[in-house]
């Protein structure tokens, strides 16, 4: 009986973990929105943002390493419900924050990006376009690669 109550907490923990994840990759989705429109009309008005963006960017990132693009494409991904082109994951990218001036070729970036996630297990392609492989199988194949000594990037 206690395995049962205990797989019954498994499920709620992972449910909710899935909905905090969910939330929170819309919340750093629309912070970085907001960013992105404050800076367009600060330069419009000619006037300086009234925002501490590196606390911003330190609270968007807090516990992590500076967010790199693969994380992006994943938050990107994830708070979408429809797969999107490389295209537009590159305009996503700059509203997330991603300086995609800073790569010689962005659109190169992003396809071996998606091709590593894919490969990875991570994103599917769906003609065109890509999306988010659901966090409960990426969970599940992660667990499978840590009881078997392996990382599931490799």
């Amino acid at each position: 009986m206690e395995n049962l109550e205990y797989k019954k907490a498994l499920e709620a923990a992972h449910a909710e973990m899935q909905d905090i994840l969910t939330k929170r990759a819309a919340f750093d989705l629309r912070l970085a929105q907001l960013k992105s429109t404050i800076d367009s009309l600060s330069i419009l008005l000619k006037e300086t943002p009234q925002i501490d963006h590196k606390a911003l960017m330190d609270a968007m990132n807090e516990g992590s390493d500076v967010i790199g693009i693969s994380d992006a494409i994943r938050h990107i991904l994830s708070a979408k419900k429809v797969p999107l082109s490389p295209v537009e994951l590159r305009e996503k990218l700059g509203v997330f924050g991603i300086d995609v001036n800073r790569y010689a070729n962005v659109m190169a970036v992003i396809h071996n990006t998606l091709a590593r996630l894919e490969k990875q297990g991570e994103v599917t392609k769906i003609g065109d376009s890509y999306t988010l492989v659901t966090r409960e199988s990426a969970f599940r194949r992660g667990l499978e690669a840590a009881l078997s000594g392996k990382r599931p990037d490799k």
